[in-house]
């Protein structure tokens, strides 16, 4: 709860900033969250940077206002440098497919592919998305391997992390769910991808596990990366990582922890053909 009143706040302190993305008339369901019946029941906000779409938010969740600001305000999850109008983008965490519809307004053209672990904000983002060509969305996790993994869903949190196997402190709780996860490997197979030209990661930790764990060959396919990391004391080392492989990488000034990495030529041949 304390969790939920500070974000409420932060987002009533940020008023000129959200009337910049909410019309006037949706301001009091805005920020009106504090229903005491009906929290998962769908609400509709017009979105004045998707020309007034009206987007999908749960009535009693002050976490989808806050996805609202940072993902249409801050604009952490774009790219530095712009895309082709055909771009293939892969979207490693949609939450509730904020980011898939922001991403599908500014480049049309653009093939979406959203992964996201969480089945309620999986189910979010399909009303979200619903329609939209060029995007698809699936209810997976993406880890280091194939498996079936457990996360805690406290719905006062904004993501959700992959709990280790071996942590047994969450053993109990009623909101730990399971889900399943895959890795990028397999995703680049099952849709026999040769090209990538923007993966977003924002995966609450996972992409620790990922570049450290795993050989990421799937690198050389990649032109652009944003990740956002959820290790303080790992942010230099990605950036060596990164560099080393072959990218330009710079981190967000005001968000110190996302790192935007680019390169100029791929060691790959793009294929026209994306989808299966």
């Amino acid at each position: 709860m304390a969790r939920k009143l500070k974000l409420y706040i932060l987002n009533l302190q940020d008023i000129f900033h959200i009337f910049k993305i909410v019309p006037f008339r949706d301001f009091y369901s805005f920020f009106f969250t504090f229903y005491l019946q009906d929290r998962q029941k769908l609400i509709r906000i017009g979105i004045r940077p998707l020309n007034y779409k009206r987007v999908c938010i749960r009535r009693g969740s002050i976490i989808d206002r806050d996805v609202i600001k940072y993902v249409f305000y801050n604009q952490y999850h774009m790219p530095l440098s712009p895309l082709r109008p055909e771009a293939f983008i892969l979207d490693l965490g949609s939450n509730i497919g904020l980011t898939l519809l922001h991403f599908k307004e500014t480049y049309p053209h653009s093939n979406v592919l959203g992964y996201e672990m969480d089945k309620s904000n999986f189910e979010v983002a399909l009303s979200n998305t619903r329609g939209l060509e060029g995007c698809s969305l699936y209810n997976l996790a993406v880890w280091k391997e194939s498996a079936i993994v457990k996360y805690d869903a406290d719905d006062y949190e904004d993501a959700f992390s992959v709990i280790a196997a071996s942590d047994n402190s969450e053993l109990g709780k009623t909101s730990i769910k399971a889900a399943e996860a895959v890795t990028i490997d397999s995703i680049i197979e099952h849709h026999k991808l040769t090209k990538i030209d923007y993966l977003k990661m924002d995966i609450e930790g996972a992409e620790k596990d990922i570049l450290l764990g795993t050989p990421c060959e799937w690198l050389s396919i990649v032109q652009q990366l944003n990740i956002e990391i959820h290790d303080h004391n790992f942010c230099n080392e990605i950036t060596k990582f990164l560099e080393d492989r072959g990218f330009r990488c710079s981190k967000d000034r005001v968000h110190s922890c996302l790192v935007r990495a680019t390169r100029e030529k791929l060691d790959h041949a793009a294929d026209d053909k994306l989808f299966d």
